[in-house]
């Protein structure tokens, strides 16, 4: 990927990307106290993703599901400890 970012520093821009981070499923927690400043950056140009998972033959469904389990498992053995 290749761009060029800038860093937001408080003000009306600032407010104003800060509520993507406040609202909804994904919101982060206590935002406005945590998050000082933004980086924006603007996407010139991406490559596609090359990645040894999918050399078998396997789909993105696949990996994602596959990720989803490893993670879930660490989790339960996180609860157990």
């Amino acid at each position: 990927m290749k761009g060029r970012g800038i860093v937001v520093d408080p003000g009306e821009r600032f407010d104003e990307l800060l509520e993507r981070f406040t609202l909804g499923s994904r919101a982060v927690r206590d935002a406005k106290a945590r998050i000082r400043h933004i980086v924006v950056i603007e996407v010139e140009r991406a490559l596609p993703l090359v990645s040894p998972a999918y050399d078998e033959g396997v789909t993105e469904e696949d990996v994602s599901a596959r990720w989803e389990r490893y993670f879930q498992d660490l989790w339960e053995a996180r609860r157990r400890s």
